[in-house]
């Protein structure tokens, strides 16, 4: 007996809580009980002979049923003599399947059934002169004086047909409704709604085809009363749903709902497998008249794509051989399902997959070791794992991969071709592996892959990964970096020269200076920046003597816009450093944000403005009349943030009189001069 479904699998510590369903037998009576069973009962006393074969069984399992806040893993499976695979049969495992239209119901997949509203309202003049037929929320018709009809398939509540009688303006009129209504067949719901008047030329042969849909209150309607129904041929007198009001109380409302099933759908299994040789599929169905099913077969390829492999199977059991697992070593399941009838669907009882079964291979941090988690530069680490095979087959051709991190990622440095011909189920095999610590720093991860190019088909893939850490003591501080533009730091955003001089001074604790290059990194606007070859613009050299460990100067010439500078710096031991500056080029001379602060003020106060570019820099005092007062040579700024200070004295050297006054800013660079006037105030 083998056990089909299998969801998961976790042994150590865990306590398991099964739940079989009603019409499950045991051969056992201590198994009937619904409490949580041990893992040592579990493996003691739950035997192949206590379970049924042919019948689903649910569990559920928990590691820490005692805390609130643990989640429980589900699952189930069905038993079976002499095959190994995959069923679905029941609502609860139909529920995790994708669904468009289809649902599970009474223990199969079905059409969904939709509610469609019918509403019918009828007004007459006295009372809004109006009739509203609506269908699933939809206005159906252009109402006019008199009787409004619409018709509609009872199986389908599509629109048959739209028809208005002014059974105001003359008798012949009530008889072409009568003919109309005697006209349709029974399979049809009959949608009728007075508006503004429709009594005053009604016949006798139009009253009897009224009542032939299931009116009562017909012969009563008088002159601009309210009047409407929901009938349908055969109906008996007052069965319907139908509404009468007299002109001048309100309007006339009746409603209904018809359930229906879907015109189609569709139902998708998730992935069945994995295997290395499909068998068959077999499937049950219930497919009323006017009802249609079929199913198709989707392949998961090993590159992740999926193709259809068989379509629009009809038969109930299909040989599935033909399909090569290594390509395809997963499939689902997709039915189709339509009705021409909404009032019947077909079913879907249930539907499995034969195959052969997988192993499972396990690595966890239960069965790992290591010698030390910290050692000193060059030193190993032995590790040691037991490799389990927890699937139903055996596992051949096993290959381990040995991981760890440098600056450029993840990158092997041990592979095993294990010297095993197989591992059976519920076996393992202990590898060990030796790591070296030489020319590492820092924290370390060390990653361990089972299977590495994925050649072995499993139940899954997720227990194949094991990481651990190793910290290997050194220096630990990173290189610290100070980063100016023309002699002077910047802030974010800032202005700077379209050639301006960059420095990026380099400290560290370490004794040995930072002049290889391949230690350092310069990216400008997301391109490295290479030394060699670009000498002129960029160079790293030897500190002088300002005790740095090393300097990047780079002269770039910069475009008008937003740019992104970044640095990338290692020191001898690989502790890193990242940096960036974000800063703006304008390389036509501006002056902007002129400001002086404090204003008003007393008796001093700072000129504050920011240049595009580099320039030489005026600044002038007048008074509001035009007098100049005083004149500064401020002298060559940079680009971006400048002040100067002012002691609030005129040309004489006495102190200005209460009251406004205008400044000058002028700027001259290469090619171009600027300037720009603001005020201030003197105020004691």
């Amino acid at each position: 007996m083998k056990i089909q479904n299998p969801q998961q699998k976790e042994w150590a510590g865990l306590q398991y809580e099964f739940q079989i369903d009603t019409s499950a037998s045991f051969g056992d009576p201590a198994l009937r009980s619904s409490g949580p069973v041990s893992a040592q009962k579990l493996i003691t006393t739950w035997k192949p002979g206590a379970l049924v074969s042919g019948q689903t069984y649910f569990w559920r399992c928990n590691s820490y049923p005692q805390s609130p806040h643990s989640a429980w893993v589900t699952g189930s499976f069905y038993t079976s003599e002499n095959e190994y695979g995959w069923r679905q049969s029941s609502e609860s495992q139909f529920a995790a399947n994708q669904s468009e239209n289809t649902t599970p119901a009474n223990g199969g997949i079905k059409l969904e059934k939709k509610n469609i509203s019918l509403y019918v309202e009828s007004a007459g003049i006295s009372d809004g002169n109006f009739a509203r037929i609506i269908i699933d929320s939809k206005a159906t018709i252009r109402p006019s004086r008199g009787h409004n009809i619409v018709v509609i398939d009872k199986s389908t509540a599509k629109i048959d047909q739209v028809r208005t009688f002014d059974t105001y303006l003359d008798s012949l009129q009530a008889n072409a409704m009568a003919a109309f209504i005697d006209s349709v067949s029974a399979d049809k719901f009959i949608l009728i709604a007075i508006k503004d008047e429709g009594s005053r030329v009604m016949t006798e042969r139009a009253y009897r085809a009224l009542e032939s849909i299931g009116s009562k209150e017909c012969r009563s309607v008088g002159y601009r009363d309210s009047w409407a129904i929901i009938g349908h041929k055969g109906a008996e007198q007052g069965s319907v749903p139908e509404a009468f009001v007299r002109t001048g109380f309100g309007t006339a409302t009746v409603t209904d709902t018809l359930s229906l099933y879907s015109p189609s759908g569709i139902n998708m299994s998730g992935k069945i497998g994995p295997t290395t040789n499909w068998k068959n599929l077999s499937w049950q169905t219930n497919i009323p008249e006017h009802c249609n099913f079929s199913l198709a077969v989707l392949g998961h390829n090993i590159s992740g794509k999926v193709d259809t492999l068989y379509q629009n199977l009809q038969d109930n059991k299909v040989d599935l051989s033909d399909i090569d697992a290594h390509i395809y070593p997963s499939i689902s399941l997709l039915a189709g399902f339509a009705t021409e009838n909404g009032n019947y669907t077909p079913t879907l009882k249930s539907w499995q997959v034969a195959y052969d079964p997988v192993p499972d291979l396990a690595i966890g941090p239960q069965t790992f070791w290591q010698n030390t988690d910290s050692v000193l530069v060059g030193e190993s680490v032995n590790f040691r794992f037991d490799l389990y095979n927890i699937g139903n087959a055996d596992a051949k051709n096993l290959r381990v991969r040995f991981e760890e991190t440098d600056a450029a990622g993840r990158k092997t440095f041990s592979e095993q071709n294990l010297n095993t011909s197989s591992i059976a189920p519920d076996s393992f095999f202990t590898v060990s592996q030796t790591w070296s610590s030489n020319g590492k720093r820092g924290l370390q991860k060390i990653y361990i892959t089972l299977d590495p190019e994925n050649k072995i088909a499993e139940l899954s893939e997720s227990n194949n990964t094991l990481t651990t850490m190793v910290f290997v003591q050194a220096d630990t501080i990173a290189p610290g970096i100070e980063i100016t533009f023309d002699g002077k730091e910047i802030v974010y955003n800032d202005l700077v020269a379209a050639r301006p001089h960059i420095l990026a001074k380099i400290s560290d604790n370490s004794p040995v200076p930072i002049t290889d290059t391949s230690r350092v990194d310069v990216v400008l606007d997301g391109k490295r920046i290479n030394f060699f070859g670009a000498a002129a613009v960029l160079s790293l050299r030897a500190a002088g003597d300002d005790h740095s460990q090393g300097i990047i100067e780079f002269k770039p010439e910069l475009q008008d816009g937003d740019h992104l500078l970044e640095f990338y710096v290692s020191d001898a031991s690989g502790n890193r450093i990242y940096s960036r500056v974000d800063f703006r080029v304008v390389s036509e001379l501006q002056i902007n944000r002129v400001v002086n602060f404090p204003n008003p003020f007393s008796r001093a106060t700072d000129f504050t403005f920011e240049l595009t570019q580099p320039a030489r820099v005026d600044i002038k005092v007048y008074t509001v009349a035009g007098r100049l007062i005083r004149s500064f040579d401020a002298g060559w700024c940079n680009a971006g943030f400048n002040n100067f200070h002012w002691d609030g004295r005129d040309a004489d050297g006495d102190r200005l009189a209460n009251g406004v006054y205008l400044y000058k800013i002028f700027a001259a660079g290469e090619k171009k001069k600027v300037e720009e006037t603001s005020k201030l105030i003197v105020m004691r």
